[in-house]
């Protein structure tokens, strides 16, 4: 009734100026804040890019010549009807001056959990009639469905797909749709495929890097983020997680998350350098292209310990046919900084061996296979896992993923027991029994080097400018 304002199936819209705000009354992250009452703790799996690189590269392995595209169901939740049972529960009630007003939604508005459930469950009926009746591969993420199809089909996967959906009630936007292409973005992520030459490649979208970083700094110039735009930056970075199909953002996606719950809203330190580390990972994952490999990566192994007691750090290195090796005593300066553990900072230490390996092999280590060996299962958990409870762990973890990304270093994570572990010598304090270990494994020695990050765990890392390249 009143002019200012307009009501849609689950939104609300009120103009002030020049500028038309947005709310969900019954959402739990919009600009009215959370509303803990839909609160849905339940996980529903979704696919991510993994799927179509998955399926690219089987048809590749295959021979067969394809193209990739993509659908976007439109509006999705509204076209799905409400349970008539649910009918007296589905209505959205607010209240002004003149009483209380009430509106019953007949489809699933956009923004209420049962909207969540109940698309998980129809998107999922579309993808499997699509799989197993059509045989047509496939992947979706929410209400996006993509796939590849062989050249030359009638009846290719997007095609099938709209007819579907014609017979389901519910229809494809015809703006978003992408067929017979071989360069596609998906999920925030390029993809290009070389048929003739066999090859794969993908990287973060410039443009959607270029976006993001914008919307990084302004809240790092602000200094605020309040828990509907933490909630929406933890998903779309999520986002270029999948993209690189590894651990990397994990360490640095927990302080964004931690936001979402947050009463208080002024950027903290801790959430600081992780929107920094978020920009520089997105420059780099936007830059270089990360390349399918059909040939046999060179393959490096490497081991690495610590000792406590004298806190030396140790990295083997096994390349070539030739064994490196570097060892050093831990600087007090980086210890420092480390919080207060009632184990010796072992944990610390075999982590922080692992950033001596990164350093001082870089060179040999760049666009490997890496197995690297660790005899501590809590460091090594907390590698493959991609973070640590532990803030001083959770920064080196993420600065170690963040180096692996630029070298294209594909990793493998493996136990070692202490007595296998030819790093175990080189951690030793008799340096005479470390030079007859040498001598007798014909080790060669290498300058020991450490990140410039680990002497500076908890100072403000500078913002890297994005360039749409």
């Amino acid at each position: 009734r009143d002019p200012l304002w307009s009501r849609g199936l689950g939104d609300v819209y009120k103009r002030q100026g020049d500028v038309v705000l947005k709310s969900r009354m019954i959402d739990h992250f919009t600009e009215c804040g959370v509303n803990y009452a839909t609160w849905m703790k339940e996980k529903y799996p979704t696919e991510g890019l993994d799927v179509a690189v998955f399926m690219a590269q089987f048809l590749l392995t295959m021979g067969a010549r394809f193209t990739m595209w993509k659908e976007d169901i439109k509006g999705a939740f509204k076209r799905l009807p409400v349970f008539h049972e649910h009918l007296p529960f589905a209505y959205s009630v607010w209240k002004d001056p003149e009483g209380i007003w009430g509106v019953q939604h007949t489809g699933l508005p956009f923004g209420a959990v049962g909207s969540v459930v109940g698309w998980w469950r129809f998107g999922e009926f579309l993808a499997t009639v699509l799989r197993k009746a059509a045989c047509v591969p496939v992947g979706r993420f929410v209400d996006d469905f993509y796939g590849c199809s062989k050249e030359g089909l009638h009846w290719d996967g997007a095609r099938v797909l709209r007819m579907l959906c014609s017979l389901v009630g519910t229809a494809v936007d015809p703006e978003k749709s992408l067929a017979h292409v071989w360069d596609i973005v998906l999920l925030g992520a390029q993809i290009i495929v070389d048929c003739a030459l066999q090859s794969l490649k993908h990287r973060i979208s410039p443009e959607k890097c270029e976006k993001w970083v914008a919307w990084i700094q302004h809240f790092i110039n602000e200094q605020h983020m309040d828990s509907g735009d933490a909630s929406k930056c933890a998903g779309r970075l999520s986002f270029a997680c999948c993209a690189c199909m590894d651990k990397l953002g994990r360490a640095f996606i927990k302080p964004i998350y931690a936001q979402a719950h947050q009463p208080r809203y002024p950027i903290t330190q801790w959430l600081h350098t992780a929107l920094t580390w978020w920009t520089q990972f997105l420059v780099i994952m936007a830059t270089e292209w990360r390349l399918t490999r059909w040939d046999a990566r060179p393959h490096v192994i490497a081991w690495t310990d610590a000792a406590s007691s004298t806190g030396i750090l140790a990295a083997v290195l096994h390349v070539d046919g030739a064994l490196y090796y570097t060892r050093m005593h831990c600087p007090a300066l980086i210890r420092d900084q480390w919080l207060l553990r009632d184990d010796n900072d072992i944990g610390m230490l075999e982590l922080l061996a692992v950033l001596l390996l990164l350093e001082t092999f870089a060179d040999q280590i760049r666009g490997v296979h890496l197995t690297a060996y660790i005899d501590n299962d809590g460091v090594l958990g907390a590698l493959i896992r991609g973070s640590h409870r532990a803030e001083d762990a959770n920064a080196l973890i993420g600065n170690a993923w963040l180096a692996l990304a630029a070298f294209q270093t594909g990793v493998d994570w493996r136990r070692v027991i202490s007595a296998s572990n030819p790093a175990d010598a080189p951690s030793r304090d008799d340096e005479d029994e470390v030079l007859i270990w040498a001598q007798e494994a014909d080790a060669i020695w290498v300058d020991p080097l450490l990140p410039e990050f680990a002497y500076h765990l908890y100072a403000m890392p500078e913002l890297v400018v994005a360039t749409n390249q």
